[in-house]
């Protein structure tokens, strides 16, 4: 897929309700504009109902019937929708009722928005929210976020410790080997999800932010079929579009 001309709509911080997408898709049309990118989810929220997770909905968020009508509308102005689940960070809305999943630090604080990814149930449990997501929108790509897990680009050294999450490391090194990291554990994550939805029919992006070029050699590199999303570059350690 190389001809993308795109939009991306934040609907998980902020509501936006069917018809103004509607315009949107028409205006997009209109301009030549290929691609949809629906952010569905953030710390702040779940903008769409999703059937069977229909309680972690941010109130005012695209129901079903909603959602029917932007996919006719997208269909009909030559637009692809790409809805986004950004996990495994900002992930708070996704996990109220599911806190037992949530990811602890070294010194044991609970990181409420980030899942703890060495815990299988969590990653089911993701598995089941990405088959609804499907199921409701029925895409070619999804987007799979990955942004700001391990640390994000304003956070300061501490942040980066190679040891700040144990369980990941724990994981990894069960998983890939003794010199294994916790970004490995975040690769081994992604490309269990990639599979997840590339059974179900669909190819995936992923945000650049913890992606480790392969010059620098990872014991588990993310799947090469994934389009790499570079959306921001604030620190040398964040991989470039070169990377």
């Amino acid at each position: 897929m190389t001809d993308v001309r795109a939009v991306m709509l934040d609907v998980g911080r902020k509501r936006f309700d069917a018809a103004w997408i509607a315009r949107l898709l028409e205006s997009m049309g209109e301009l030549g504009l290929n691609t949809l990118q629906l952010h569905l989810s953030d710390a702040v929220g779940l903008g769409v109902e999703l059937p069977g997770f229909e309680r972690l909905a941010a109130p005012g968020a695209l129901t079903p019937d909603d959602v029917a009508l932007i996919r006719a509308r997208a269909d009909a102005c030559g637009v692809r929708l790409i809805p986004e689940l950004d996990t495994p960070s900002h992930a708070t809305p996704l996990l109220v009722g599911r806190e037992e999943f949530r990811l602890r630090d070294c010194s044991g604080m609970v990181e409420p928005d980030k899942i703890d990814l060495s815990n299988p149930a969590a990653r089911r449990y993701v598995g089941e929210l990405w088959d609804a997501v499907i199921g409701l929108f029925e895409p070619e790509v999804v987007h799979l976020g990955g942004d700001e897990f391990l640390a994000a680009p304003w956070e300061d050294d501490e942040a980066r410790r190679p040891d700040r999450y144990p369980v990941l490391l724990d994981w990894a090194r069960a998983e890939a080997g003794p010199g294994a990291t916790a970004e490995d554990a975040y690769a081994l994550y992604v490309t269990e999800l990639a599979d997840h939805v590339r059974r179900r029919g669909c190819s995936a992006w992923l945000w650049n932010d913890h992606v480790v070029p392969a010059d620098a050699r990872p014991l588990v590199p993310v799947p090469h079929d994934l389009v790499v999303d570079v959306w921001v570059r604030w620190r040398e350690w964040t991989p470039s579009v070169l990377d």
